[in-house]
């Protein structure tokens, strides 16, 4: 039981939509339902209990047929499956690639090393995914060699303007796409070192 309340805890304060995470309670869940349904018919009345039955069937069809539940999942293939091209196509074997969302889909279908490039901190000062200075240190903690721009670059567009500044021609787009780009670092030790410190 309290699992079941950590979970929810969790799940509650998690910063992100993703109802996959809801996945591992699905099994108490159903045992929950289960215990339910059989417990029913000796405390209510028949009426009561099919009535009960034939709802949680309506609403279960409703959602199954009206339910979009495959879109935030095509989504996120939109914008994985011209990535994982661009990698495949421009990206060294040893090189790797830093991504804010995306990055662990990057390890699974491309053979390229992958991290994270934004530490997201939701609620703290600031954009949640941390200040260009906040960026820098994880690009590079990483060692990251390329950056995958997701959603028009709102993310590290920031930061790629601030290490222009700082190291003009640092940063050059190898590919892009809709909604989406791959840059190439090619920032030297110097220009790392001052890019570490910025704030």
């Amino acid at each position: 039981m309290l699992w079941v309340l950590a979970y929810a805890g969790t799940l509650w304060l998690w910063p992100y939509h993703a109802p996959r995470l809801v996945a591992p309670l699905a099994p108490v869940l159903v045992m929950g339902a289960a215990v339910a349904a059989a417990a029913l018919p000796g405390r209510w009345p028949g009426r009561v209990v099919a009535a009960w039955a034939v709802l949680l069937v309506a609403a279960s069809a409703f959602a199954a047929v009206h339910g979009d539940v495959r879109r935030p999942y095509e989504v996120r293939q939109r914008l994985l499956a011209p990535a994982v091209q661009a990698i495949d196509r421009v990206v060294e074997a040893d090189a790797v690639v830093g991504a804010p969302e995306l990055w662990p889909a990057l390890i699974l279908h491309t053979d390229r090393r992958a991290a994270p490039s934004a530490p997201f901190r939701p609620g703290g000062p600031g954009p949640s995914w941390g200040s260009p200075g906040d960026q820098f240190r994880a690009w590079e903690a990483g060692r990251v060699d390329y950056l995958l721009l997701e959603l028009g670059g709102r993310i590290h567009g920031d930061a790629l303007d601030v290490l222009d500044g700082l190291c003009p021609g640092a940063a050059g787009v190898v590919a892009s796409w809709e909604g989406g780009a791959l840059v190439r670092l090619a920032w030297d030790e110097a220009c790392r070192r001052r890019a570490v410190v910025v704030e």
